[in-house]
């Protein structure tokens, strides 16, 4: 007859044990931070990269830095660079984030560009009586650089669908609200200085 044996293995922890990791070292509080460009200027639709210095911040950690603008509608900041959202002048700020005193500018000019095309995202859409729409627009440039414009939305007839603009911001528009009133096909046609884009509508 085979013998089954039972070995158990207990392991005591006896005594003190000292578990005490090594400090990590503080990282120092920010005392500088500089942005070398003290103004620039960029046309609509386009960005450019900002050089910013922190010290104790290699930059590659963006959470370093707070940004703010004094018009976002205009211009803002995203990942260290300008964007330029529409014509007109911003002054961007940067902010130490664990030292918000620690801070500087830069001032931005955003140049006009002329609207080469307007893009309704789809071609149609069917809407319940009961119920809305909104449907995407986007402006770009010759250079297919999307650029902010407020589109004007027209229905062909408002006894089936009204059309209104929806502001994104105080001097663009993104989006077109479809309000049905009656059950019914029609078309909108949204437009900006020459540039025009329509959708079809139907109301159920």
């Amino acid at each position: 007859m085979r013998s089954l044996h039972v070995v158990a293995v207990v392991i005591c922890l006896c005594g003190c044990v000292d578990w005490n990791l090594p400090d990590w070292p503080d990282t120092p509080d920010p005392t500088h931070l500089d942005i070398l460009e003290s103004a620039i200027s960029i046309p609509e639709g386009e960005s450019q990269s900002l050089t910013v210095r922190l010290d104790h911040c290699n930059m590659v950690d963006s959470y370093c830095v707070t940004w703010s603008s004094s018009d976002y509608c205009v211009a803002d900041e995203v990942f260290n660079s300008v964007y330029g959202w529409h014509s007109g002048s911003v002054v961007l700020r940067a902010f130490a984030t664990e030292r918000p005193s620690v801070r500087d500018s830069v001032f931005v000019t955003i140049t006009p560009v002329v609207a080469a095309s307007l893009r309704l995202a789809v071609d149609s859409v069917a809407i319940e009586l009961s119920s809305f729409a909104t449907v995407p627009v986007r402006f770009y440039d010759a250079a297919e650089h999307w650029i902010h414009r407020p589109a004007v939305p027209t229905s062909a007839d408002t006894l089936v669908v009204l059309a209104k603009p929806i502001d994104t911001c105080t001097t663009s528009t993104d989006w077109i609200e479809l309000l049905p009133r009656g059950r019914g096909t029609t078309i909108v046609i949204a437009q900006f200085e020459g540039v025009a884009d329509t959708v079809h509508v139907t109301v159920f």
